[in-house]
């Protein structure tokens, strides 16, 4: 009875082991839709001072050890309230990610991964209306770029598509209004198998 016991264990372990060995292997692809919050936690409301939403799409390379590189492209709208106006800023960002590192658990079900990164984008204030009544922030476009830092996470419920998760750091020095920004996102990456 033990051995019977044991012959299944192995035989568990072994179809456990080649059911998930291909995540994060050399030439992968993966893509992510998301979406977040910017700034403020717990977001309530979406709309409210100081307060704003995200969505975006990335696409990932992985690399021979397990580690990445992505492209990104988010919308982002964040609301203000200025003297008696209120602000919405709006940016269009491409981002470059690498994430030097991951940490995953035996049978590779889960992943949190360290990013560094640089963006580059344009930025709208107030959606290019009127002169604003103070006079001290502009209504136009502008570019804009920067630098990034952030922490991943992939939970897989299935082979090749993972819950996405991850909290962002951008640093955005030539925002009209204010150099940093802080995302929660969640998604779900959806992996390419290499055949």
């Amino acid at each position: 009875m033990n051995l019977r016991l044991i012959l299944f264990s192995f035989l568990l372990v072994i179809s456990f082991h080649k059911a998930f060995p291909q995540r994060h292997i050399k030439g992968q692809l993966a893509l992510t839709p998301y979406v977040g919050i910017v700034d403020k936690f717990p977001a309530k409301p979406l709309n409210g001072d100081g307060q704003g939403y995200a969505g975006g799409i990335d696409l990932v390379r992985y690399t021979k050890t397990e580690t990445y590189w992505k492209v990104t492209y988010q919308y982002d709208r964040k609301f203000y309230q200025f003297f008696d106006d209120r602000l919405m800023t709006e940016r269009h960002l491409l981002s470059f990610d690498w994430a030097p590192i991951t940490f995953h658990d035996l049978r590779r079900n889960y992943y949190i991964m360290p990013l560094i990164g640089a963006n580059v984008g344009v930025e709208m204030v107030n959606r290019n209306n009127l002169e604003l009544a103070q006079g001290t922030i502009l209504n136009r476009s502008t570019g804009t770029m920067g630098l990034q830092t952030g922490l991943e996470g992939e939970l897989y419920f299935l082979e090749r598509t993972a819950l996405f998760l991850a909290v962002s750091e951008r640093w955005l020095p030539y925002s009209e209004v204010g150099s940093f920004r802080t995302y929660g996102t969640i998604g779900v990456r959806f992996s390419f198998f290499k055949h």
